[in-house]
């Protein structure tokens, strides 16, 4: 600092500096003092970021210590109370901060009891090492070069050439460190680009606080003698922002779990409008039973494989593969299905397509085992509603791709071999997502079980994890397949009911319902963002699990053919398909002495009380499911609670569509009113048991009960 500017400072005078732009506080309004502020600021932070890195790597490559810090709860304890004594003394107290050498002894003493909590932080949550020693080592060196760039006086380190700077130091480390490493170490190169961006990211962040300090917007009353406490602030932000990478949930990877969730919607769904006129118009032969069948073909299919890749993950521990090997098997079924048009017994084919589709997307398995299981308990709701909330963008968002190409009709375009019609263009495309989806999966997936407590964790933790209880587990699993079971009847029966309601034609039920569906789905959705991310996920899982079913039979009560709605229904013309018009077949003898629903009713139902109560049940459902099994491996558990979610539109499929063709959909609405009454039953007669499973932790002298989760 210069002499000058020094004085005016201790007089409380603005110094001159015709390069102020008036962003900062009249005691950093001079460009030499910021400059030395700057330069004493990061020289501190970079000597306690390298006494943090050092400290957090001991309990990793030293055993013993590790074993220390675990067996003596106090440690942790002791270490946080003397962490905020001491921050507080320099918040606090205005002497410990400006004077010297108190200012330095106390921030020491900081430093290294900070250091320490960060010991005691990776000994008990073991971090991924590579990342949090590649960000550590990044950040330092760019902490120094920060530190010799502020020694030249030519360009403004708190300009926007500070953010080019630094972004241009995290790259230069990253290029040494990128050659070093290897040297003595093995690393994915992915491991490192993520180690880059979280240490760009924090290394932006921590110069954004020091302005804010300079700005007075932080602190007013910082001037440019408070280096260590601005030091303090900087280097705590740091430790905190490390602190978070050591065990948490990976939101990349839960991001792209999410993100394949709704591949796994879209691939089941986008044939729900649309496959009864595809079919219909291809073979002649295939009646209205038999597609239910076809219906049915890919829920037996994820019926078969939903163990399979439980089993699979329950053994290896792997996600990745599983999923990938689904989306391949899954890409090879929709080939199949755009290719119907060149085969004999194209009803067959169609039900063959299905089938292999089926078995391909029963890996949500797999990505519903990961949700459970790389999720804290914490960010469980809102990894499993996020992932929910996926599946139901998919689910809706399939029927609205057959809608949207529509405009090419049943004609098409025909190339070579191949037609290019409103049918065969979606099953192609699917093909190209369930390759988007491998890609993506290969390349950017990393695998991380933060929610698993091992057996080596319970016995150098001291804890136990007990038996599940199993009929708690079953209800779950019977609400799972029930909330499946009703959603599937209401979108696969939409396309016939629309018909026989509302005289639609194929391409008019196809539009209209879709546009519907995407709507609901809208809400639903929307509900599960708000699960996920507010309060609202916050609330008992059983109340929200009520609440759904009560909905569900609001749905079942107002969709029910009252005498007092008008009636009877329209017959289909002889000789007329229902590509040309709609109403009811002849054998369907029902139509007589059935009255409409009023399309208004009918879209309210759709949109609101489907899209309302689907999230409540379909999302607390299997969050309770994971947290009943508790922390321990859920593959096989998992499997067959996605059994059951793939049996429920298969049952509702076969039943719905032979109960709808001989006896009218009313039986079919008493069907499903009974089935969601007897789970609102199962849910009060059980309330108590259908909560989290309590992992004991033990110790030489009592046991404690410490429940998985708070929620």
């Amino acid at each position: 600092m210069q002499p000058e500017n020094l004085e005016l400072v201790e007089k409380g005078q603005k110094p001159q500096d015709e390069n102020n732009d008036g962003n900062y506080s009249p005691q950093f309004s001079n460009k030499a003092i910021r400059a030395g502020f700057i330069r004493k600021v990061f020289g501190l932070v970079f000597i306690m970021l390298c006494i943090a890195a050092a400290a957090t790597v001991v309990p990793i490559v030293h055993t013993p210590t590790r074993d220390i810090i675990l067996k003596h709860w106090l440690i942790p304890v002791g270490v946080f109370i003397i962490s905020l004594v001491t921050y507080f003394s320099l918040l606090c107290c205005e002497g410990f901060r400006r004077k010297f050498p108190i200012n330095l002894i106390v921030a020491g003493i900081f430093t290294l009891v900070t250091s320490l909590f960060l010991m005691v932080i990776s000994a008990h949550l073991r971090p991924n090492v590579n990342v949090l020693l590649l960000e550590l080592v990044i950040c330092i060196g760019c902490t120094l070069s920060i530190i010799v760039f502020a020694l030249q006086t030519k360009l403004e380190l708190t300009t926007r050439v500070a953010y080019i700077f630094i972004i241009f130091a995290c790259f230069v480390m990253f290029g040494i460190v990128f050659f070093v490493w290897p040297m003595f170490f093995t690393i994915k190169l992915l491991t490192l680009i993520i180690a880059l961006v979280a240490a760009l990211f924090m290394m932006i962040y921590l110069f954004y606080g020091i302005q804010l300090v300079m700005g007075g917007k932080r602190y007013e009353e910082i001037t440019p003698e408070d280096y260590i406490f601005a030091a303090v602030e900087i280097f705590l932000t740091a430790v905190l922002r490390i602190a978070e990478n050591e065990k948490q949930t990976d939101w990349k990877s839960m991001w792209i779990c999410i993100f394949l969730q709704f591949v796994v919607g879209v691939q089941i769904s986008v044939y729900y409008m649309s496959m009864w006129p595809y079919l219909s118009g291809l073979d002649k032969t295939a009646d209205f039973d038999f597609l239910g069948w076809v219906v049915a073909a890919c829920s037996i299919g994820c019926t078969i494989s939903n163990p399979l890749y439980g089993y699979w993950n329950q053994k290896t521990r792997s996600v990745k593969w599983p999923v990938i090997t689904g989306f391949l098997i899954a890409a090879v079924g929709q080939a199949w299905y755009g290719l119907l048009g060149m085969f004999d017994n194209v009803k067959w084919m169609m039900l063959l397509a299905r089938f292999l589709t089926g078995l391909g997307v029963g890996n949500i398995t797999a990505l519903r085992i990961y949700a459970a299981m790389a999720s804290t308990p914490e960010d469980r709701m809102r990894a499993i509603s996020f992932g929910t909330g996926g599946l139901i963008l998919g689910f809706s968002f399939g029927p609205v791709i057959s809608a949207v190409f529509t405009p090419l009709g049943e004609a098409g375009v025909r190339i070579g071999g191949f037609v290019l019609n409103m049918y065969t263009v979606v099953a192609y495309l699917m093909v190209l997502v369930c390759i988007f989806a491998c890609v993506i999966i290969y390349f950017f997936f990393n695998e991380s079980y933060v929610g698993l407590v091992t057996k080596e964790e319970q016995e150098k933790e001291d804890v136990e994890v007990p038996k599940f209880d199993m009929p708690a587990a079953l209800i779950c699993i019977y609400l799972f397949m029930i909330v499946n079971m009703t959603a599937t009847n209401i979108e696969v029966m939409s396309s016939p009911l629309t018909t026989v309601l509302y005289d639609w034609k194929d391409s008019d039920l196809i539009f209209y319902n879709g546009i519907a569906l995407a709507i609901s789905s809208g809400i639903s959705v929307s509900f599960n963002i708000a699960q996920g991310a507010t309060r609202l996920g916050k609330i008992d899982k059983r109340k929200q699990m009520l609440f759904g079913l009560t909905f569900f039979l609001l749905y079942q009560a107002f969709m029910f053919p009252w005498g007092f709605y008008s009636g009877p229904l329209n017959f289909l013309p002889e000789g007329v398909e229902t590509t040309e018009a709609g109403g009811c077949y002849a054998e369907y003898l029902w139509c007589n002495h059935t009255t409409r629903v009023p399309l208004p009713i009918y879209f309210f139902c759709f949109i609101v009380f489907f899209g309302v109560a689907f999230p409540f049940v379909e999302t607390p459902s299997p969050a309770l499911f994971s947290e009943i099994l508790g922390p321990r491996k859920q593959g096989t558990m998992q499997g067959l609670f996605s059994v059951g979610g793939s049996l429920a539109p298969l049952i509702a499929s076969i039943t719905s569509t032979v109960i709808f063709k001989y006896y009218g959909y009313r039986y079919v609405i008493v069907l499903q009113a009974s089935f969601l009454i007897f789970a609102i039953l199962l849910i009060l007669l059980f309330y108590k048991r259908l909560v989290p499973l309590e992992v004991i932790k033990k110790s030489n002298t009592d046991s404690t009960i410490v429940s998985e989760t708070q929620n």
